[in-house]
């Protein structure tokens, strides 16, 4: 089963073209053969623009997905007010057994 990843950024939005920028170079990178990205979303928040990137990475490969992803990461961390964060998901099914719980049939 993969493991689901997401990235959650936020940044102005007078950086908007920056980050634009830096989204088309990274897309165009070669994605490992033990990722996927399932998709990019954005929404305004508070602090301007929030973006949740998706991404499904195979098991045994977790800690070369993480290091990839950080490394993605890399030319954002350049724009002024940029800040994201990596968030490791399970799903409901997957934690409800964690509880002694099982999952609605």
């Amino acid at each position: 089963m993969p493991i689901t990843a997401m990235i959650v950024s936020t940044y102005p939005p007078n950086k908007g073209t920056e980050v634009g920028k830096a989204f088309i170079q990274g897309a165009a990178k070669k994605v490992p053969p033990f990722m996927k990205r399932i998709e990019v979303y954005n929404t305004s928040c508070d602090e301007g623009i929030r973006a949740y990137a998706i991404w499904e990475i195979q098991d045994e490969k977790a800690a070369d997905g993480i290091r990839e992803l950080t490394n993605r990461m890399v030319p954002y961390t350049q724009i002024e007010g940029y800040r994201w964060r990596l968030e490791l998901l399970m799903k409901v099914s997957e934690t409800l057994p964690l509880l002694g719980l099982a999952p609605p049939k």
